[in-house]
């Protein structure tokens, strides 16, 4: 029978559901505000549903077809999630990340088909792709939260989770037959301005390898994560 990829999990606080098009429009109430988006790639946000609709689809269904994106879109245990503890692994929300998971790729049906049905607050992914600043191909990490939640270490957990799963998330990975570079290793880019999100790299175990400007000029900060 055919697992779900990415698997679902759990952190102490935090439900990670694999991301589908149906997520749209609880990611559109993310990505269409500018004191979230300021701080991505974009930079601006999303103009309406349809631009975000457009992304999920891009993001789920890349051009380069493997490795696939690994998306998830993350929302509160205990505040309307229909998910249970046994939609995927536990993790802790207090480690440094490394070694906290084990999955199993064979989950039963039943298990699989679970979605939470509480409010998306956030999301996180990892795109397999050319990172210039580290001259070659990696995992490039990605997250974002409404800012209803921040303040409330949700963002550290995330990433902590993420990390903690990782490994097992990897051995579930198609890369076809195209001989390329497969790396485990994943990298953030945060500009250097955006002290929060350095300060939860910091914690969750990345380590800052390069300061660089952006197309824009922008300073930016590169971190690496060795599993």
């Amino acid at each position: 029978m055919k697992s779900s990829f990415p698997p679902p999990f759990r952190t102490a606080r935090l439900q990670f559901d694999p991301m589908v098009d149906a997520d749209a429009a609880g990611i559109h109430a993310i990505r269409g505000l500018e004191e979230v988006m300021i701080w991505s790639h974009k930079k601006v946000p999303d103009a309406d549903l349809a631009t975000t609709e457009k992304w999920v689809e891009e993001y789920l269904r890349p051009e380069q077809r493997v490795p696939e994106n690994v998306g998830y879109v993350i929302r509160e245990i205990g505040s309307g999630s229909g998910s249970s503890a046994s939609s995927g692994p536990v993790g802790g929300g207090d480690g440094d990340g490394k070694g906290e998971f084990e999955f199993e790729f064979e989950f039963e049906f039943q298990l699989l088909v679970l979605q939470a049905t509480g409010r998306i607050i956030g999301s996180i992914g990892l795109r397999y792709g050319l990172v210039e600043e580290m001259g070659g191909k990696r995992w490039e990490l990605g997250y974002i939260f409404h800012p209803d939640f921040w303040g409330k270490g949700y963002a550290t957990e995330a990433v902590r989770g993420l990390m903690g799963a990782w490994p097992g998330i990897y051995q579930g990975i198609t890369w076809g037959d195209v001989q390329q570079e497969r790396s485990r290793e994943v990298v953030a880019i945060t500009d250097k301005g955006n002290e929060a999100s350095m300060r939860v790299l910091s914690k969750c175990g990345f380590e800052a390898v390069e300061e660089f400007l952006d197309e824009a000029g922008m300073p930016c900060v590169a971190f690496v994560y060795r599993c």
